[in-house]
């Protein structure tokens, strides 16, 4: 096997892509990636430069490319330490001796550059695609949803990674919860405002979601610093999925900004050729940070949500990728604490993997 070191050579950066095209040629849609693909941007000197330093390696038998993968670490920025690398684009043919010899030239790289801990997959940051599925319930997606062949789970743990962090994706239908009213009336009762986050709107609360979601998330160890430049451009469509009631910002008495929920029907989220099968119209709610300091907050937000989605005729919501899901699930499934009307049940589990 030949490993091929590289960066921003053109040749090679076709060769890179076109490994993927060969390794999900053979494999069920269901185990295709979809979505942007961010591989593109790996050509953009302006993208990389100033914010990581990586490699790419793609792999050959010698007849053709099997495999590939970035490494990449970030610089030092707010809140954050070089010590932390990561591996992303990772693609692989079901072979635990080719994906040995991958991650391992990402994780030797990386350990010269003095990271001190590898996380896998995760392409540039938290902001872009990281994780694997690693159990599939459901067969409904989304835009910038991992998706994988289920062997990628085997050779990552056959190559000494640890899981390090579980996310999920649920699936929880639009029946009021109590405790989302009790949370609502006691956030109101404290000071909070709500406002809706509307396609008019949006330009403006756009700077002060950037500014409050960099101080929420940046004590996360797997959190990585972006500036506004690169935000606005991850979010600049964002605006064409915004839709009545769906959205919600939280400001303090203060008017400062405490917490946000982004949320969009998802057939406006979800890939070409990907369709809804069932008669449900379903929400997604991608994005939900709050104050720690407003402790019901989350829920307050989820409380507008459902009551707009409602008003709407959406049936469901998809609650996806959240890594603070347990809660979530407990009081959608206990019948208790339900006002009638289906549970909510977990459709998708994720996984990002440590070394």
């Amino acid at each position: 096997m030949i490993t091929t070191p590289f960066t921003y050579e053109p040749d090679l950066l076709g060769k890179f892509r076109a490994v993927r095209q060969e390794i999900y040629a053979s494999l069920s849609p269901a185990q295709t990636p979809h979505g942007i693909a961010e591989e593109a941007l790996l050509a953009l000197p302006q993208m990389l430069e100033g914010r990581y330093h990586h490699r790419n390696f793609i792999l050959s038998d010698g007849a053709q490319y099997v495999g590939r993968i970035t490494a990449m670490l970030p610089f030092e920025s707010e809140g954050q330490s070089a010590q932390v690398g990561m591996l992303g684009f990772f693609d692989c043919i079901d072979d635990q001796a080719s994906a040995d010899q991958l991650l391992d030239s990402g994780n030797k790289w990386l350990r010269n550059l003095g990271a001190r801990k590898i996380v896998a997959p995760m392409n540039f940051s938290t902001w872009f695609n990281y994780r694997l599925a690693t159990r599939v319930i459901s067969h409904i997606s989304f835009n910038q949803e991992p998706t994988n062949p289920t062997y990628y789970e085997a050779l990552l743990l056959g190559n000494g990674f640890k899981p390090f962090k579980s996310y999920c994706s649920l699936m929880i239908p639009h029946t009021p919860v109590e405790l989302l009213r009790h949370s609502a009336a006691s956030c109101q009762r404290r000071g909070l405002k709500f406002k809706e986050v509307t396609q008019d709107n949006l330009p403006g609360l756009l700077p002060q979601i950037y500014d409050f979601a960099r101080r929420t998330f940046q004590d996360r160890e797997t959190y990585t610093y972006i500036d506004y430049s690169l935000f606005e451009q991850l979010y600049a469509n964002i605006g064409r999925l915004i839709r009545s009631r769906l959205s919600w910002v939280a400001y303090s008495p203060k008017q400062e900004m405490v917490g946000f929920v982004l949320a969009y029907p998802l057939e406006l989220a979800m890939d070409s050729g990907n369709q809804n099968s069932s008669d449900d119209k379903i929400t997604i709610v991608k994005t939900i940070a709050t104050d720690p300091s407003y402790p019901y907050l989350g829920w307050a937000l989820l409380h507008h949500h459902i009551e707009g989605s409602i008003d709407q005729g959406f049936t469901h919501g998809l609650y996806a990728l959240m890594e603070k899901w347990g809660p979530l699930l407990k009081y959608t499934t206990d019948p208790r604490r339900m006002l009638g009307g289906e549970l909510g049940r977990i459709i998708k589990e994720y996984t990002l993997f440590q070394k």
